[in-house]
């Protein structure tokens, strides 16, 4: 394995090239290590997935967005009505139904920015789930597993010494 950008341009990638063994042999020795506080490890990561990934908030807010979306389309839906059958002025119905119509469109941004976030929250806790689950059933290992590998592990980097940073699921660290 080698950095994607080195020979890419003038300044070559100075980490070095990896075999695989070395990268299971690495990650052999990060899980045991991870694994030697997997309690703790579970115990913070149940309270932060709890804290991080809530969206009872979320849903709360979305739903007085929702709310204040409809008092704002029944003023527009009255201005509408008022403009329909009493004499106004123009300008002033133009203004006041811009200002609605602005209003209506920040609370409708609002509501798509609540729901990304609330997928984002959900989707995160089902990757913490898994890794925990994980996490929870595994001892100590002598060979690599890939199965354990995809269920861990978020990322490798190569550090400039040659050493791994294995960066698991939950975040953790682990230099070898």
């Amino acid at each position: 394995w080698q950095c994607n950008n080195k020979h890419l341009s003038h300044t070559h990638c100075s980490t070095p090239s990896l075999r695989n063994e070395t990268i299971e042999d690495g990650f052999i020795m990060a899980i045991n290590r991870l694994l030697k506080n997997k309690d703790e490890i579970i115990r913070v990561c149940e309270k932060v997935m709890r804290k991080r990934c809530d969206t009872s908030g979320l849903e709360e807010e979305k739903a007085g967005l929702q709310a204040e979306l409809e008092v704002t389309c029944g003023l527009m839906e009255r201005l509408i009505a008022m403009n329909a059958t009493t004499a106004m002025d123009q300008d002033e119905y133009n203004r006041q139904f811009a200002e609605y119509e602005a209003r209506y469109n920040e609370i409708r941004q609002r509501i798509a920015d609540v729901e990304s976030e609330q997928k984002q929250r959900v989707g995160k806790r089902g990757k913490l789930a898994e890794y925990l689950e994980t996490l929870k059933n595994q001892g100590i290992i002598s060979s690599f597993n890939e199965t354990l590998w995809y269920g861990t592990v978020e990322q490798v980097r190569v550090l400039k010494d040659g050493k791994l940073r294995f960066i698991f699921k939950d975040g953790s660290m682990v230099d070898c």
